[in-house]
Parts: C-alpha cells; sequence; structure tokens
C-alpha cells in the first residue's frame, strides 16, 4: 500500500490505531453510511464518548480506528454536538 499522508502522520506522532478495509462500491450515495454498514459500526455525534472511532483514512473503503482525543489533539479540532440525540436521550 502506498503510504498514506493520514497514516504517516498517525505514525510520526505515536498514535495507536488499526485500519480497517471494506470493498467500495461506487454506486454509493454515501460514502460515511456505506462504510458504516460494510464495518457493521454506528457514526454517532458521541464520539468522544467512545474508546475508539473511524475515520476515513484517505481513500474509498479504507478507515482508520484510534482514539478519537488523539484525533481531535493531532487536528486541533474544536468539537461540537452537530447531531441531535434521539428524544428521550441524556444531555
Amino acid at each position: 500500500m502506498a503510504p498514506i499522508p493520514a497514516i504517516r502522520a498517525l505514525e510520526e506522532a505515536g498514535v495507536r490505531f488499526a485500519l480497517h478495509e471494506y470493498e467500495h462500491d461506487p454506486k454509493s450515495a454515501s460514502y460515511g453510511a456505506e462504510a458504516a454498514d460494510k464495518l457493521d459500526v454506528d457514526i454517532d455525534a458521541s464520539a468522544l464518548e467512545h474508546e475508539t472511532i473511524l475515520v476515513n483514512g484517505g481513500r474509498r473503503g479504507l478507515q482508520i480506528e484510534l482514539d478519537p482525543r488523539a484525533l481531535v489533539r493531532l487536528t486541533d479540532a474544536r468539537v461540537h454536538e452537530i447531531a441531535s440525540r434521539p428524544m428521550g436521550g441524556t444531555g
């Protein structure tokens, strides 16, 4: 596999991660929903509540699993709730 910038950055930062590949369907209407379905995971606004999350690895069919706090730190991200919680949920 050719070096992918996201993977190189994680390795250089010493962040633990795992790669998850799946067969990408070019006819898929939603890349995120396709990845969640094929990898059998939920993609949710509560990412920081999870031990690990999956993010795009730099090409279709490749996801990187890592600690969401490491992703926030490495990207200098600002975290906001952008999706509504289901009725009866907390917070």
